[in-house]
């Protein structure tokens, strides 16, 4: 194979994605939610939706994200009342589009900070 073919030029940046947050969704008994009822989601600064985790067992993962910020949230459908990371109320329902691939984000939004390689835990969320 010669050098600089266009067949095989690709560029695999892998190395990079291995980021990860990850924490529990629990209910207003206590107890973690037990099925796909509810969703994790992670945005961009720009509002658009980079990753959702379902629920299991009370237990959410996001992985293979990129190194940068993220703001999470809940959402459940109407089942509880959703939430954005570290207990920031949603704003009025038409902050999320239909879809929820895009939304306004809250100025009271926590920021989650990825570094190459890093991974956060305990991202809880508490839902009634």
């Amino acid at each position: 194979m010669k050098e600089g073919n266009p067949e095989f030029d690709a560029n695999f940046d892998i190395d990079n994605r291995s980021c990860e947050i990850s924490g529990k969704v629990i209910d207003a008994t206590n107890n973690g939610i037990p099925k796909l009822s509810v969703k994790v989601c992670a945005y961009d600064r720009t509002g658009h939706i980079v990753q959702i985790a379902y629920v299991r067992k009370g237990k959410y993962k996001l992985k293979n994200l990129r190194p940068g910020k993220y703001a999470i949230r809940t959402i459940s459908g109407k089942r509880y009342k959703d939430k954005w990371y570290d207990n920031v109320n949603l704003l009025e329902p038409d902050d999320v589009d239909n879809k929820h691939y895009f939304v306004k984000l809250p100025k009271s939004v926590k920021w989650l900070s990825l570094s190459e390689g890093q991974v956060i835990t305990d991202t809880d969320f508490y839902l009634k």
